[in-house]
C-alpha cells in the first residue's frame, strides 16, 4: 500500500499514522472500494440494496454537521466517510453500529446524537439504528428501539444469537433471552411492533 501511495502521490519517506494526507489517500481508498462494489453489484442487479455496517464512535456531531464528522474516529482512524456514500448514492441502506449501554454514563444521549445524525446525511437512502441487544436489557433495548424509530430509522438488534445483557453474561439461555426481548417489544404502549426479536419493522400507526 505505501508503494501505491508513493507513486500516486509522489510522497517520500514514510508518513505517521497520523499525516493528513496518508489519512486522505486511505480514506479515498475505501470508498473506492465502496463505489466498486456498489456499481459492480447494480450492474449485476439493479434492485439489490448495497448496505453497509458504518462506526459511530464517541460523541456524535450535530445533525448535518459534516466538519464535525470530520473530526471523529469514524472518518479519522477507521476512515469510514459514510455520510459521502450516503450522499453519493455508493450504498441503499446505511447501518450505524450504535452499539452504546444506555444506562451507562453518556451513552444514552450519543446513541440518539448518533441517530440524529445519520438521519441527517442519510440523502435518498435508508437509515436502521443498529443497537447492541446483547449490552442491555430487553427493556432498554426495546426503548432504543423506540426512539430510533421516533427519529425516522429502522431499527436492527444484535445479535440473535446473544440477544439481551443476561445471556451475553451466562445468566440467561439465549431462548429466554430472545423470548424476554420480543415480550419488551411488544409491551403495551410501545411504539412499534415486530414479529421477532431483532428484526425491524415499521413503526406502529401513528409512528
Amino acid at each position: 500500500m505505501l508503494e501505491r501511495y508513493r507513486a500516486e502521490t509522489g510522497a517520500k519517506g514514510t508518513p505517521t499514522p497520523e499525516d493528513p494526507a496518508w489519512q486522505a489517500w486511505k480514506r479515498q481508498q475505501v470508498t473506492a472500494l465502496v463505489r466498486r462494489i456498489s456499481l459492480q453489484t447494480k450492474a449485476v442487479r439493479p434492485d439489490l440494496w448495497v448496505s453497509a455496517a458504518t462506526i459511530t464512535y464517541g460523541t456524535p456531531p450535530a445533525p448535518g454537521d459534516l466538519r464535525a464528522f470530520q473530526a471523529t474516529p469514524a472518518y479519522r482512524a477507521v476512515m469510514q466517510d459514510w455520510p459521502t456514500w450516503m450522499a453519493s448514492g455508493l450504498i441503499d441502506l446505511n447501518v450505524p453500529m450504535n452499539y452504546k449501554r444506555d444506562s451507562v454514563g453518556q451513552q444514552s444521549t450519543w446513541f440518539d446524537g448518533w441517530n440524529r445524525f445519520a438521519r441527517s446525511v442519510q440523502g435518498s437512502g435508508q437509515t436502521a439504528s443498529g443497537t447492541a441487544i446483547y449490552l442491555n436489557s430487553p427493556q432498554e433495548s426495546a426503548a432504543q428501539a423506540a426512539r430510533a424509530v421516533a427519529d425516522g430509522l429502522g431499527w436492527v438488534g444484535y445479535s440473535y444469537r446473544t440477544p439481551a445483557v443476561q445471556v451475553y453474561e451466562g445468566q440467561q439461555e439465549a431462548a429466554a433471552g430472545r423470548q424476554a426481548v420480543f415480550s419488551a417489544l411488544q409491551a403495551p404502549g410501545a411504539r412499534w411492533k415486530s414479529r421477532e426479536p431483532g428484526v425491524a419493522r415499521r413503526p406502529a400507526s401513528g409512528g
